[in-house]
């Protein structure tokens, strides 16, 4: 298998389970109450960031050994699958306030909390490091002449 294909491999496993998570028919049709769909949902979030940040893993080793690029098309993608992770979640997040509110408290809400607050944090890095790397290539001002 090349680089490239597993690249594709590993991005691709994890735009399907976020895609999973966002469809979130499993926990729907599970026929299970409110309370026990939202413990579904929230376990789904959760292994959709996994999927997620092996799949940066991955390619970030695959880089460090030299055996690929990380390229801005793998920023990009690894990015956008963070940000559509957070949109998802702030939904999820918004589910499991209500469900709160009803008595409902899902064993798992910590551990989405916890992954939310990293996906944050992911999304702020990723960020950070496209300006300055935009900075660093950007043309030096000129010294003013005395």
């Amino acid at each position: 298998m090349s680089i490239n294909a597993m690249k594709s491999l590993e991005l691709a496993i994890a735009e399907k389970q976020l895609s999973d998570y966002a469809r979130d028919a499993v926990c729907a049709s599970s026929g299970a109450d409110e309370c026990s769909q939202a413990e579904c949902r929230l376990d789904r979030a959760v292994e959709a960031f996994r999927w997620i940040a092996r799949a940066e893993e991955a390619v970030r080793q695959a880089t460090y050994e030299g055996l690929t690029e990380f390229t801005p098309q793998v920023e990009e993608s690894l990015d956008s699958l963070y940000r559509r992770w957070l949109g998802f979640s702030e939904t999820t997040e918004c589910d499991l306030i209500k469900l709160d509110e009803q008595g409902c408290i899902a064993a798992n809400a910590s551990e989405f909390r916890e992954v939310a607050a990293q996906a944050r944090e992911k999304i702020n890095s990723m960020a950070w490091l496209r300006k300055s790397r935009k900075l660093r290539n950007a043309a030096p001002c000129e010294a003013s002449e005395s």
